[in-house]
């Protein structure tokens, strides 16, 4: 054997029932470490410990990366061999009662401290090499290893190990002196056990005169600070919280939610009920603030200080525990802003848990902890709280009462719905508002310029909604998940959050989903609502929105492919009344229309037509049949205006032309005809300049649109007939016989009107049978509308009812919103015509909602007036005048437009409320009654 025996060398020939050398050196060093450990504050060499300390780690993480070859096997026999000499020569002077060290081998265990601090390191380096990085790096971590076995050779010279170690001859005269260390070993432990006897002695007559958490104020230690005066909207929580503390079993209580929601504010809150008072002394409730514990250690320190631990030695976490069992008073510990320890900047967040694991295990200690996440810490059972926005009236109820001159401001609401009702937030601004004196509307107008920015001048970092923002955005979990950023920068353009089934729409390009969303969670700089299916919503708080929108936090990337993709989401469901699809079109606008309505201004903010390009196409395409959409469902007079103006920077006339008759129908849809009239004159010119057939059929359709407005303005007959005619010629030109068939139900329109009933009769049955032909359903209903109007006039109700049962019931399957309210009113006129006046008060109400829902002063005014005449006959006076005097103010509007229509109204509605004032019983003998509907 030359002299030397190399250990480990030939492990794999040594018989299965006898222990390897490694092994017994490993494991005999590993139980005198943990007795002298154990002993540490009885033996006067700490250093030694220190050493032992190191070696074993380094024993430790050789095991990790034993893949990296055979070098490693050497490296921790070697470092065996250390421990077995220095152990041999501790307990040998230990059982001796010698307590000094040989200046030279003192000497030799510094050397050899450093040289082992330098190996962990290396060792540790390797070990946290990802999984490729280690494959690639095979051969420089062989290297690594064997250089580390050098720097352990010296020190293997100082020690003498040639004499102490390498002459052993056989593996049997190894195991013979790991028997003898195991035999002193017993006897220190047993030393050991004599002397915890005496300290446990000791101890307990100490705890008899100690007083737990009773340390002198130490550095870092904070008095627990009261809640905020302003606290608004949070007492249910707060008491259900309190509830559960009072009970052992639900005393883990975990406030999530992200910053700026008041989380500090509920649990202080929650520290000041009367029920926590009960439950938990003045001087067993404490306040940790865990802001500033960017690791382990750090939140140690921070515990030891908070509770004013009394004990100290080596240990504070062991302080700590023991200082917390001494009694078993019921505590409460509030761990502020735990988010800081839980994503450590130092260290790893397992030994994180250790810790709250181990102060978890005290049955008498309870949790209130908070932080900025949607996930509470793991392996606890948490009763878990996540705190949304405060409601509409405690968000006013804050900011008024600090800003007291603005209670009668109209627009605080719009202000606070801007800032997502978050109490930071409301509070920043509500302090800003009282500063500077601004308006509610100033402040909108500097929020929707300036964001965040504009409450965020301060130098506390706790105080500064930027700087709170920034440290989530730029964290470690999102640098670790660049798509997350992409995914925040999407749903930040979206004010109304999206759905997890569309969010593979909005943002195309992410590949890992459901990694980017647990990323947006943890932080949280996203929220969930709804039942957790495809259907739930994600969404970004609007103060969150506001910080990303601005100084191209978005990239321009992210910015034109939501914008592309809005464009494609409405063209994709475009379509008109009639159409298959056109229920689950308006469905599928209606859940994303706010975000729509958003992308497509921003898409439009454009200063000057130079700044119009051809790749805005499909930007004004979106828009005007977003506007289409509307007229359809909700007419939008702000989108159509905004389609119009748009579609003039883009220089294109027949943009500029579908602008126009959208315009025109937009304003006629909510009755201001003189508006309407205005449009559709611009309309007919521009449609008639682009001179194709497609065109020529637009602008009779504008011309047709104009002289039914000019109906409802009482425009002498005779100019009314020269419109539709010259809309006749257009409509020839085009070649189009849905166009004639256009031109004949205006026809119809117009003998009716002036009381031609058999020819409006005559030329509408023709229309009729060219729309059902043409399967032009919405038209059909109109037409049939037409038809009933005749029928009704004559007082022939029976046979008007059928017809306004037949365009009831195609309004209502095409899901045309705007024909079904004419056609309810239709059947109501018909029904009180027959007597059924329960049946029309019925449906009448039911179009009278309806109406109100579009925005149609006229249609609502029309179903009270009617509504108003049912009363009377029931005798109900007093409802009968709330619908007239209602009725009324609706026309009172259409008064305002100079229309005929609206001044006839008003005028009945005031006699039939003066005759139901003085002669209610003479009511039928002198009502004022209308059948124009």
């Amino acid at each position: 054997m030359n002299g030397q025996i190399k250990i480990a060398a030939d492990e794999d020939n040594v018989s299965s029932s006898v222990p390897t050398t490694t092994a017994l050196f490993k494991d005999g060093s590993k139980q005198v470490v943990g007795v002298l450990q154990a002993a540490a504050t009885y033996v006067p060499h700490p250093f030694v410990i220190i050493i032992l300390t190191l070696a074993l780690k380094a024993i430790n993480t050789c095991d990790e990366i034993s893949t990296v070859g055979k070098n490693v096997k050497d490296l921790k026999c070697r470092i065996c061999s250390i421990l077995l000499v220095i152990v041999d020569f501790i307990s040998k002077r230990f059982m001796e009662d010698v307590v000094s060290i040989p200046k030279d081998f003192e000497i030799a265990v510094i050397e050899l401290e450093e040289r082992l601090r330098k190996i962990v390191a290396d060792l540790e380096s390797i070990k946290n090499q990802t999984g490729l990085y280690f494959l690639f790096w095979k051969s420089a971590n062989m290297l690594k290893v064997a250089e580390c076995f050098r720097e352990l050779t010296p020190a293997m010279e100082k020690f003498n190990v040639a004499h102490e170690l390498w002459t052993e001859s056989s593996l049997s005269e190894i195991q013979t002196r790991l028997s003898n260390v195991s035999f002193k070993t017993d006897r220190i432990v047993g030393g050991i056990d004599r002397v915890e006897d005496k300290t446990d002695t000791l101890r307990a007559r100490l705890e008899s005169n100690i007083r737990p958490h009773n340390a002198v104020n130490g550095l870092g230690w904070k008095e627990m600070p009261l809640p905020p005066g302003i606290f608004e909207g949070r007492d249910s929580i707060v008491n259900e919280i309190a509830s559960l503390l009072d009970e052992s079993e639900t005393s883990r209580i975990c406030i999530l939610g992200p910053g700026g929601m008041g989380k500090t504010s509920v649990a202080l809150a929650v520290m000041e009920t009367s029920a926590v008072k009960h439950r938990f002394a003045s001087d067993k409730r404490f306040w940790i603030p865990c802001i500033e514990a960017t690791s382990a250690s750090l939140l140690i320190q921070v515990l030891y200080s908070a509770l004013r631990i009394t004990l100290r030695t080596h240990d504070p976490l062991e302080d700590i525990l023991a200082e917390l069992s001494i009694t078993k008073d019921p505590r409460l510990l509030l761990l502020d802003n735990f988010h800081t320890p839980w994503e450590p900047l130092q260290g790893s967040q397992r030994v994180v848990g250790d810790v709250l694991r181990q102060l978890a295990s005290l049955p008498h200690v309870a949790f209130l902890l908070t932080t900025r996440a949607t996930f509470p810490p793991s392996d606890i059972i948490w009763q878990e709280k996540i705190l949304p926005p405060i409601d509409s009236a405690a968000s006013r109820n804050i900011y008024v009462r600090i800003n007291e001159v603005s209670a009668s401001d109209p627009n605080i609401d719009c202000l606070l719905d801007a800032l997502g009702h978050m109490p930071f937030a409301v509070t920043l601004m509500a302090t800003l508002a009282k500063e500077s004196g601004a308006s509610a509307q100033q402040l909108l107008d500097d929020w929707r310029r300036d964001g965040t920015t504009m409450i965020s001048h301060t130098s506390s970092n706790e105080e500064n909604i930027n700087r709170s923002i920034s440290l989530s955005v730029r964290s470690r979990l999102m640098e670790q998940n660049p798509e997350a950023l992409d995914l925040l920068a999407t749903l930040s353009m979206l004010p109304a959050g999206t759905t997890f089934q569309k969010l593979e729409h909005w943002i195309p390009t992410l590949t890992s989903k459901a990694s980017s969303i647990t990323t947006l969670r943890k932080i949280p700089l996203i929220m969930v609502t709804g039942d957790g299916t495809i259907h739930a919503r994600l969404f970004v708080l609007p103060v969150v929105q506001s910080y990303m929108r601005l100084e191209g936090r978005i990239s321009s990337h992210i910015r034109q492919m939501v914008h592309n993709q809005c464009c494609k989401y409405i063209i994709d469901h475009s379509s008109l009344p009639g159409s298959p699809s056109f229920k689950d079109d308006v469905q599928a606008i209606g859940a994303e229309h706010n975000n729509l309505w958003t992308i497509l201004r921003e898409a439009t903010h454009i200063v000057n037509s130079d700044n119009v390009s051809s790749s805005n196409n499909d930007v004004i395409v979106a828009l005007l049949n977003f506007t289409e959409h509307h007229l359809y469902t909700k007419p939008n007079l702000e989108i159509a205006e905004h389609t119009f103006r748009f579609a003039q920077l883009t220089k294109q006339d027949c943009h500029i032309a579908q602008s126009l008759f959208l315009l025109g129908n937009t304003y006629f849809s909510i009755d201001r005809f003189a508006d309407a009239c205005l449009y559709f004159e611009q309309g007919i010119r521009t449609f008639q300049n682009l001179s194709t057939g497609p065109d020529y059929l637009m602008s009779g359709k504008c011309a047709l649109f104009l002289a039914e407005v000019r109906h409802y303005m009482a425009m002498e007959s005779d100019k009314i007939e020269e419109i539709i005619l010259a809309a006749q010629r257009d409509l020839e030109k085009s070649g189009d016989k849905y166009g004639i068939a256009l031109w004949q139900l205006q026809m119809g329109r117009f003998y009716w009107y002036n009381g031609k009933f058999e020819m409006a009769l005559s030329v509408l049955d023709i229309a009729k049978g060219t729309f059902e032909a043409l399967n032009s359903l919405l038209d059909l209903r109109l037409c049939l509308h037409l038809i009933h109007r005749c029928y009704a006039f004559q007082q022939k109700y029976l046979v008007a009812l059928d017809f306004a049962k037949q365009e009831l019931k195609i309004a209502e399957e095409i899901g045309h919103d705007e024909g079904i309210q004419t056609s309810m009113r239709a059947v109501g006129i018909d029904l009180l015509g027959t007597g059924h006046y329960e049946e029309a008060l019925s449906i009448l109400e039911k179009s009278l909602i309806l109406a109100q829902e579009l925005g149609s002063p006229l249609a609502a005014a029309q179903s009270l007036e009617l509504m108003g005449y049912i009363y009377a006959v029931n005798e109900n006076f007093l409802a009968a005048q709330v619908a007239y005097n209602s009725a009324r103010g609706h026309f009172s509007s259409l008064v305002l437009e100079g229309t005929e229509l609206g001044m006839a109204g008003h005028k009945r509605c005031t006699s039939n409320i003066a005759i139901l004032e003085s002669e209610p019983n003479e009511f039928f003998e002198k009502h004022s009654y209308a059948m124009l509907y």
